[in-house]
Order: structure tokens, then C-alpha cells, then sequence
């Protein structure tokens, strides 16, 4: 019998029976237990749900209230909260050429790049496609030149491909370029705004001790032969930008990955953390709800030349997808690859985050999915007041 921490509310006690029944039933498509997870939500700013339950990946120290993980791709949806607040308060212009903050960036016929391009994954530079030399990858300033100096692979605008960690040096260097500051300080900024914790570049050794792990897939993983590849390497002399084994599990186990804080795939939080940021971003704590309105509808669709599926995105963050089983069929926010889940609702000042250490493939998990949908049916359609 698998042993819930934290509290709810009793109207949402079917989400949280569906999260306990994950670590004895999985409904998802692959049917593994969960090993160690966390759930939260909160409307109109306040805590409904604030779950815990199983171990950290090494299946003997429990899961904790203040346990970290990886959330990879969620890390872009913080980035997108972090770069609004600069183009809330005028310092960045979504419709103006990246070049007017980064000329460098007009090298290679790059000039007519534009800001909403990088947010939509339409900018036409999902890679990088070049070598950076031994330890490379972990320093900034060698990847946005590289960038910078890189040609496209399509007009901008004219398609779409999923900047898997490119979104993330290229939105970034455009806010600090902008604003002066680092990307990781302006992420702090949003977790103390709304009151969350979000980490992105973590050398500290008090929140590495609250660090967990992500497991390794199972042998039927679709990425499995990735993950075998990515034994034994020695991952702080990376030199290919591209190489999918850095979002293996034994990646983010490295001091190193941990430390560089990609902030396309870098970050460490928990349900908590992403609950609460965007909680406070639905409930119009950190952004105005009308600029909210705004920037968050859809501004591309169609299929996915790095994904392969159809997507949907606003000027940052994943859309809903009502035909997916592995996206929130209402609201925006963003997913992770392996599993976790950040994401709100405005019009109900929804918050909502999950997060967990098992792991299964890179893409298609309906884990949060499937408890954003349980969530949802424990509410009445009407806003909170």
C-alpha cells in the first residue's frame, strides 16, 4: 500500500486517488508503476492539492516534500514567464529582428529573424550542427556564438520544429542581452515572485543534496538504445550540442548538466514549484491577465519537422491538444521529456504541476495528461470569484 503525504481538498479526492492508483496501475500507455512522484494544484493562488508519494530513484530514501528533479522541457515554460516580464514592462519587442538585440545574430542571412519566430519554434534552428570541442556544450558563450554564426535551415516563420535546446541559448541571450542579467537570475525572480521554487544552474550543495535522480527506462523503451549509448560516457567533455544522450538520465545525474542550467532543458524543481508559478501567473500575479490573454493564444500550428506530430504553440509555451493523449486538453503551460508537467488555466486561475523520477520514453507520456484531466473533472466549468 503505497503511503500519500501532504493535503487536499476534499472535493479533489479523484485526483488523488487516480495519483496514488500510478504506483500500483499505471493507466497510461506503458503501464509502469510509479517509483517517486509529486502533485499539486491551486486555484486563485490558493493550495487545493500538495501530494507526495514513493521513493527517490534509488527505490530507499523517500520521497520528500521539498524533493527536486529534472523537468527538462517544463524549464522553457519558465524561460517564456521570465522573457513576457521583459516584454511586459517594454524592454523587448516579440515583432522585432533579433539582430536589434543581438546583431551578431544577422550573420549568414539571419536578419530577418524575428523575436516571435524563436518563442514559436519557428525560427528554422532546432540544432546547432556544430562540433564545440571538448566541455563546449557547458559554456555559454561558445554555443550563442556558435548560433550566431550559424546559418538557418528555413525561412523563419515558414515551418515549424521543436528548438529542442536551442529555444533556450537563443531566447536567452535575447534576455540578457536585453535586460543585462542572466536568464538563471531572471527565473529566480519569477520563483520568488510567485512564491515557488525553480532552479537553473544549481552549484549549491544544500539543494543538490535534495536532487533526485531520474530512473533509466525499461528495455522496451522506444530511446532505450540512447540510453544504453549514453553508459559510460564522459559527459563533461561533450562537445555535440545535438547529441540527444544529453537528456538521458545519466546526463542529468552529472554535476555538470546540473551546473551549466540549459535554460532549454536545464531546470530543477517539483510540483510544488510549478504549481505555484503558475498559479501566480493564471491568478495575474506576474503578468497582467489582458497581456496574459495575449501572448499565451495560439500563434502556430501545423506538423513538426523535428517531433514529427502536429503542434501547437504560443509565444512560448505548448498549447492544448484535445486529440492527445499526451497533452491537457484545455489551458497552455509546458511538458517535459520523460514525464513532468507544468501548466495553468487563466480562465479558472488553474496551477497545476507534476513531477516524478520514473521515466519511460523521451515523448508521448500521458502521465500529467491524464491528471490534468482528472483535475479538471473535479471542477465546475464556472471561474473561481
Amino acid at each position: 500500500m503505497i503511503e500519500l503525504h501532504g493535503c487536499y481538498e476534499p472535493q479533489f479526492a479523484p485526483l488523488v486517488n487516480t495519483f496514488i492508483g500510478m504506483f500500483t496501475r499505471n493507466p497510461t500507455s506503458f503501464g509502469l508503476p510509479e517509483v517517486g512522484a509529486a502533485l499539486s494544484l491551486t486555484i486563485a493562488g490558493e493550495p487545493m492539492v500538495d501530494v507526495w508519494a514513493g521513493t527517490r530513484a534509488d527505490g530507499i530514501r523517500p520521497w520528500q516534500a521539498d524533493t527536486l528533479v529534472p523537468v527538462l522541457s517544463c524549464t522553457k515554460g519558465i524561460v517564456a514567464i521570465a522573457f513576457h516580464r521583459l516584454a511586459a514592462a517594454g524592454l523587448i519587442d516579440v515583432n522585432a529582428p533579433v539582430a536589434a538585440f543581438w546583431p551578431e545574430y544577422a550573420q549568414n542571412g539571419k536578419g530577418d529573424v524575428l523575436v516571435r519566430h524563436l518563442l514559436t519554434h519557428s525560427a528554422g534552428q532546432p540544432i546547432l550542427g556544430s562540433d564545440l570541442g571538448a566541455g563546449g556544450v557547458w559554456d555559454w558563450d561558445p554555443v550563442v556564438s556558435a548560433f550566431a554564426a550559424a546559418r538557418l535551415q528555413w525561412e523563419p516563420g515558414a515551418a515549424l520544429g521543436y528548438h529542442t535546446l536551442s529555444f533556450g541559448h537563443l531566447v536567452g541571450e535575447v534576455i540578457g542581452r536585453a535586460s543585462g542579467r542572466p536568464v538563471a537570475a531572471h527565473i529566480a525572480e519569477v520563483a520568488r515572485a510567485a512564491g515557488g521554487e525553480f532552479h537553473l544552474g544549481i552549484t549549491d550543495t544544500g539543494v543538490l543534496a535534495r536532487c533526485d535522480d531520474l530512473t533509466d527506462p525499461p528495455a522496451n523503451s522506444p530511446d532505450i538504445e540512447i540510453v544504453r549509448r549514453s553508459h559510460g560516457v564522459n559527459f563533461e567533455r561533450a562537445a555535440d550540442y545535438d547529441d540527444r544522450v544529453l537528456l538521458t538520465p545519466a546526463c542529468l545525474r552529472t554535476a555538470a548538466w546540473k551546473a551549466a542550467g540549459f535554460p532549454g532543458a536545464g531546470g530543477f524543481t517539483n510540483a510544488r514549484g510549478l504549481a505555484a508559478i503558475y498559479g501566480a501567473l493564471a491568478n495575474g500575479d506576474i503578468l497582467p491577465l489582458d497581456y496574459l490573454a495575449d501572448v499565451s493564444a495560439e500563434y502556430a500550428r501545423g506538423p513538426d519537422r523535428t517531433l514529427g506530430t502536429e503542434q501547437a504553440f504560443a509565444l512560448g509555451w505548448q498549447r492544448c491538444l484535445p486529440d492527445r493523449a499526451n497533452r491537457p486538453t484545455t489551458g497552455f503551460g509546458h511538458s517535459g521529456a520523460w514525464g513532468s508537467l507544468g501548466w495553468c488555466e487563466p480562465e479558472r486561475r488553474i496551477g497545476f504541476g507534476y513531477t516524478m523520477n520514473r521515466t519511460f520514453g523521451f515523448g508521448g507520456d500521458e502521465r500529467g495528461a491524464h491528471l490534468w484531466r482528472a483535475a479538471t473533472a473535479c471542477m465546475t466549468p464556472t471561474s473561481p470569484s
